[in-house]
């Protein structure tokens, strides 16, 4: 494929973007696809698919203001400008096409973008861009629906399915390993319930060797709309269904630190409409776009599931497979939830409400999120930010809706150009006031359980935290005071987890110890105790000096054998056992992952040509608190 460039504000030299091809530096996954569709994909679907690809690759190699959130505003937001080679350049170079593109992508990352198209040979698919079953030709689907794994756009698809005649394409973005298997599950469901009227597609689309630097991933929304457009458009669908509750889409920000880059817009309102403008530019009357949860709460979602169950409540049960968690990288079996992220609040919160609660239990976050300690300022403050936010919109009217949040509402109002304003106001207020009540219901229970209970309240829980909750059992109020440790400018240095740990992507590791007990912990992967992690501590000395003296990663050292016995305190067979120890541990996680064995030994090298170890000269050492923030 042709080589896009990418001129960013401030550098000098141009990014260089290369769909597929030879040496590319992003892959969009594939086999067959024009062979397997009912129609041959039009030049202006491969173009859209591109384009977005363009732009997620240079959104996520771009890091936003440094490794602090100190600049915010204007400190965040920065410069594209794209220059990338299409097939259709007459379209794409009509100047209202452009500016509707770069409008969308300013709105959806909050960034400058511009676009400069170039004519390039349509050479053929060299990586085609989806695997289908080769049954796929003789499937004509009625509704394409993006199926992330998670609640909303399972009870999304499930009561279409349900509710509705006709087939539907369910198309998954194949980003973490650990999602993967989830999708799956809940897909093959779906099918084996409504045989014949569903077909699950999964997309690769990922970075090639270099590490992503920005992990908001804003701008994914485009590439799974140019991606879900051009299968309805192959597969003769009429309709591209997003799923996601409205207090998620809307997204007023939770504290005035919250800003910009900061609040996702994947499936604003403002964002679907504007999307919706370029599909029908696209391909005029083909496509519709929408999001059928926008004024439902993630209460009302959940409550869908058990309405549309089967005979044996499978689906019900299905609830505890899907993720809702933005911490991808954490998850493991006992635990598929950080219980940190808004995400996760949202979730539970909404569970709790319906009655549900115990098809999820509070098990399977990393702590209860009620109840549980909260013991990284991160979940502290996200916890209290989040609640109190959902709280306060309960006291919204028409009035204080707008003094206090103006310009997202005015967002809004856009996102919904046919419908009167009045109606959009009104719709927009009665979910806020029905999400606060259900959030104030499931706090204000989770206060009744816990007087006269002989179990201790953590003071870092969230009940602790936002209730005073007397002894005598009478007095149940709102108590701010409390509040003062967790108060919104510490939100300054809280970001949400959005990001994916890829294959290639070089170890994030902290060493430190637990009293005596040596540790060494890779971000996302795994940690290492003990005895295991000696030898790992042990050669950080001579990595850091090596990396001080600015030497090569090829001109770092191997520590002979015998010195590094004597730097660890352990025999010989002791040492290499260690050492086998540690690599396994990291190797058994990364599987777990990525579901491959890694390429080489990770985190410990040993010398290919002689005696001696050394730590892997790629790896970032990060401090403690990278990895306790998780």
């Amino acid at each position: 494929m042709p080589e896009n460039l990418v001129r960013i504000a401030g550098r000098a030299d141009p990014l260089p973007i290369r769909i597929n091809g030879t040496r590319p530096t992003f892959h969009l996954g594939s086999a067959r696809l024009e062979a397997q569709c009912l129609q041959p994909l039009d030049p202006r679907s491969k173009d859209f698919m591109e384009i977005a690809a363009t732009v997620f690759a240079a959104d996520g190699t771009v890091r936003r203001g440094g490794d602090s959130r100190s600049g915010m505003g204007e400190a965040w937001r920065r410069g594209f400008e794209f220059d990338i080679a299409v097939r259709d350049v007459e379209f794409w170079n009509d100047t209202s096409v452009k500016d509707l593109l770069a409008q969308i992508c300013n709105f959806l990352t909050d960034d400058d973008f511009s676009f400069r198209f170039r004519h390039c040979q349509d050479e053929g698919l060299q990586e085609p861009f989806l695997e289908l079953d080769p049954s796929g030709t003789t499937f004509r689907a009625d509704n394409v629906i993006l199926f992330s794994g998670g609640l909303d756009s399972f009870a999304g698809a499930l009561e279409t399915l349900a509710s509705k005649d006709g087939n539907v394409l369910l198309v998954s973005h194949r980003s973490a390993q650990k999602v993967i298997p989830r999708q799956e599950t809940l897909g093959a469901y779906l099918a084996e319930r409504f045989r014949g009227r569903v077909r699950h597609l999964h997309v690769k689309a990922h970075r090639k060797g270099a590490e992503g630097k920005d992990t908001t991933q804003r701008s994914r929304t485009l590439l799974f709309a140019a991606i879900g457009s051009a299968v309805a458009r192959a597969f003769g669908a009429g309709k591209v269904d997003f799923f996601e509750n409205g207090i998620v889409s809307h997204n007023l920000p939770i504290s005035p630190q919250v800003v910009g880059t900061m609040a996702t817009r994947t499936t604003h309102p403002l964002s679907l409409e504007l999307l919706a403008q370029l599909l029908d530019r696209l391909a005029p009357g083909e496509l519709a776009l929408a999001n059928g949860f926008e004024w439902l709460t993630k209460t009302e979602v959940v409550s869908r599931i058990p309405d549309h169950d089967d005979a044996e409540g499978k689906a019900s049960r299905l609830i505890g497979v899907a993720v809702s968690c933005t911490g991808v990288r954490e998850q493991n079996t006992l635990h598929t939830h950080c219980g940190a992220c808004s995400q996760c609040l949202d979730r539970r919160f909404a569970l709790l409400a319906a009655g549900l609660g115990h098809i999820d239990p509070s098990e399977s976050y990393a702590f209860d999120v009620l109840r549980g300690a909260r013991t990284t300022q991160r979940a502290q403050v996200m916890g209290v930010e989040w609640t109190r936010q959902m709280l306060r919109i309960g006291d919204l009217d028409e009035r204080r809706l707008f003094v206090q949040h103006g310009t997202e509402v005015s967002r809004i109002l856009l996102g919904h150009p046919m419908q009167p304003v009045r109606d959009v106001i009104g719709k927009t207020l009665d979910m806020y006031h029905r999400q606060s009540r259900a959030v104030r219901t499931v706090l204000e229970r989770g206060a009744a359980e816990q007087i006269g209970s002989d179990q201790p309240l953590p003071s870092t829980s969230l009940i602790a935290m936002m209730l005073n909750v007397s002894s005598d059992g009478e007095t149940m109020r709102f108590e701010d005071s409390r509040l003062a440790a967790a108060q919104s400018p510490a939100l300054a240095s809280i970001e949400e987890i959005d990001e994916v740990l890829r294959p290639d992507d070089p170890l994030q590791v902290a060493f430190f110890c637990d009293g005596d007990v040596k540790i060494v912990a890779a971000r996302g992967l795994c940690r290492v105790r003990g005895k295991p992690a000696v030898p790992a501590h042990a050669l950080k000395p001579h990595f850091d000096e090596d990396r001080a003296n600015g030497k090569w990663p090829s001109q770092h050292r191997y520590i002979k054998h015998r010195a590094l016995r004597g730097e660890t305190t352990m025999e010989a067979t002791a040492l290499r056992q260690n050492i086998r120890r540690c690599r396994r541990e990291f190797a058994d996680a990364f599987k777990a992952l990525h579901g491959i064995d890694p390429e080489a030994p990770l985190l410990i090298q040993k010398n290919p040509e002689g005696e001696g170890y050394r730590l892997d000269p790629e790896i970032k050492v990060i401090a403690k608190d990278m990895i306790d923030k998780e």
